[in-house]
């Protein structure tokens, strides 16, 4: 590095792309190459962040510009197909550094476009190389650095057994060299019981995974009791789901990998994580249908996640809440997708408002109904049966829309109770009837009445076939719901046919009982309306 980079010779066999591509990857962990393989799209390497895009293209031009005809043709047409993507930067990489005026060329083409147009030449790859030399000695020499290391390693942990505890801090001064000597992998070295007992790789880089795999093989043992773990090694291939074989279901392990970490053993513990998401925003939408193809019902969604394996790809999507939750795989080797649902409510306290619009979807989740889902504005899935399980039943949306009206007319918002008393559930029920202008029976038997002219209502009484009293109680009706007091305003307290019992003498007068006829009841409605009557 001391006196630069013999570019033309770190060239053959395409190593400076290569090397181009580590290097951006070291530098921005969250970027990936781009497989040219069948058109790169004007871009080697690109980078998503924040919603923006950002790209990279290496030419090995090792001479001037002017030496040939088809330089800038080539660099002009990788330009024009990555403008297409609208770039919020595009940065040329060569191995040779610019003269004035071929960097006065390159700005002049970059007028045109809306984006930033950048070259960087080897002068800028050679002083960012310096800062990572593990690069350097990946890809230019012998990696003996990393290889002594690991040797060192190897030596400090027998000593370690040999019952020498200073070696401990010297292993995990090795492994934090080890680190840094290695351009791909982040090595997790942890010690038990005087030995290394777990070896965890990491790669660096999310490209770095597949540009630079590690493979193992072996056998798992057969029989009933290995037949679940078979499954969820199954599963962890074809889906990228994580899976922990313990050693005693696993032998014949060969593991190849970087120098030193690689090798055979007899038996080991295996686990396999989870292949790492990918962030998506994308619009969904799931919707119900009757079997006869009648619209149901519908919930607006977004995809959060994409997991790509070898079986194909897993999105993970949920609805505005965070209560639905839904998960798509979409099988490449079958050309079919499977669906599943999730409604998780324990954590959520939500607004009677916010909770309808997945009751109202939930209510209709079950057989023999369908859902479907449409993902953005490209894809509506074919319809697939429902989970058990996933429905509410129509008298809790019932509630929950009984409680919206309240606190709308009460102006008395509080979240839906995650427990529903019996008394609750009547007191919603009354105070609904009753705003619709229903009578409710009023859970009274008789009301009470003082009078000084007896023969005047007791005439009265008599002489009427249907009397109705009606009473107006100082008091408003209020509704109580866990925990909390709807004001409903007065109220009236009617019987119709209204009978009197025997008087009793009182000072200055008498009182009387009314009480409804037989097999009747006596009854409230708000205000004074009295369009119908229900039954409780």
């Amino acid at each position: 590095m001391k006196d630069g980079i013999d570019w033309a010779e770190v060239g053959a066999g395409g190593r400076f792309e290569k090397i181009v591509s580590v290097l951006l990857s070291t530098l921005h962990p969250d970027s990936e190459r781009i497989d040219g393989a069948g058109g790169d799209g004007g871009r080697d390497h690109q980078l998503r962040v924040d919603g923006e895009l950002h790209l990279w293209q290496s030419k090995y031009f090792l001479r001037r510009l002017s030496e040939s005809s088809t330089r800038k043709n080539q660099i002009m047409e990788s330009l024009n197909v990555a403008a297409g993507l609208q770039p919020d930067s595009w940065t040329l990489v060569t191995p040779m550094v610019p003269n004035p005026t071929e960097r006065g060329w390159l700005d002049n083409v970059a007028a045109d476009y809306p984006f930033p147009v950048i070259w960087r030449g080897s002068d800028w790859i050679e002083a960012r190389l310096a800062e990572h030399p593990s690069i350097v000695r990946h890809f230019m020499g012998p990696n003996d650095q990393y290889v002594q290391l690991i040797r060192e390693l190897r030596e400090h942990e027998e000593a370690l057994v040999d019952g020498l505890p200073a070696a401990r801090r010297r292993i995990e001064e090795l492994a934090a060299k080890i680190n840094e000597s290695h351009p791909f992998f982040t090595f997790d070295f942890s010690v038990q019981n005087g030995q290394i007992a777990n070896v965890s790789l990491r790669p660096k880089n999310r490209s770095f995974g597949k540009d630079y795999p590690m493979t193992v093989s072996f056998t798992m043992v057969s029989g009933s009791a290995s037949a679940e773990l078979e499954e969820s090694l199954r599963s962890a291939l074809d889906w990228g789901t994580a899976v922990e074989l313990p050693s005693s279901y696993v032998r014949n392990v060969t593991v190849t990998g970087p120098p030193g970490l690689g090798g055979t053993h007899d038996t080991a513990d295996i686990a396999i994580g989870s292949v790492p998401q990918e962030p998506v925003d994308v619009s969904m939408r799931m919707v119900i249908r009757s079997p006869d193809g009648q619209h149901l019902a519908a919930l607006p969604a977004r995809l959060f996640a994409r997991r790509s394996a070898l079986r194909g790809v897993t999105l993970e999507g949920r609805d505005t809440t965070g209560v639905v939750e839904a998960r798509i795989r979409l099988d490449t080797r079958e050309n079919r997708f499977t669906l599943s649902l999730n409604v998780e409510w324990s954590s959520q306290l939500m607004l009677p408002g916010a909770a309808l619009p997945i009751l109202r979807f939930l209510r209709h989740a079950d057989s023999p109904n369908t859902l479907s889902f449409s993902i953005g504005d490209a894809l509506t899935t074919n319809p697939v049966a429902f989970p058990e399980g996933l429905s509410v039943p129509e008298a809790t949306l019932l509630l929950v829309e009984g409680l919206d009206r309240l606190q709308t007319v009460v102006g008395e918002p509080f979240p839906v109770p995650m427990e529903w008393t019996e008394e609750d559930q009547r007191q919603v029920r009354r105070a609904v009837q009753l705003l619709d202008g229903y009578r409710v029976p009023s859970g009274i038997e008789s009301i009470t009445m003082e009078v000084t002219d007896l023969q005047n209502v007791t005439d009265t009484f008599e002489q009427s076939l249907t009397s109705t009293v009606r009473v107006v109680p100082e008091e408003p009706y209020v509704a109580h719901v866990a925990g909390h007091d709807f004001d409903l305003g007065p109220y009236t307290i009617e019987i119709v046919g209204a009978r009197l019992g025997s008087p009793s003498s009182v000072d200055g007068g008498y009182r009387l009982g009314v009480y409804p006829p037989t097999g009747s009841r006596i009854e409230i409605v708000l205000g004074a309306t009295q369009p119908g009557c229900a039954d409780e």
